[in-house]
């Protein structure tokens, strides 16, 4: 869990489960950084332009462990997808 301060940049997806936007990372941990990732929430009154902070877990895609593999982390991005975060699911 770490902090995260951003700014919600897409329509909010209402899913079966939670909700689902794109964060534009403003700050994680209090440091500047930039980016964005997919956010998850339960979360009824967020609306698009939002800026949130909150303590979340995030997920990035995982690291190429073989030098000549198959780079996931590469086509995600290609792709325009991005890593995941969200609070947990007791909150």
């Amino acid at each position: 869990m770490q902090p995260i301060e951003g700014k919600i940049v897409s329509e909010i997806v209402k899913r079966e489960k939670n909700k689902r936007f794109i964060l534009e990372i403003r700050a994680i941990n209090g440091i500047s950084a930039s980016g964005r990732i997919y956010f998850y929430t339960n979360e009824e009154s967020l609306r698009y332009g939002n800026i949130i902070r909150t303590v979340a877990q995030a997920q990035a895609f995982g690291e190429v462990s073989n030098p000549n593999s198959f780079d996931y982390n590469e086509f995600m991005k290609f792709k325009k997808k991005f890593p995941a975060a969200g609070l947990p699911k007791s909150q």
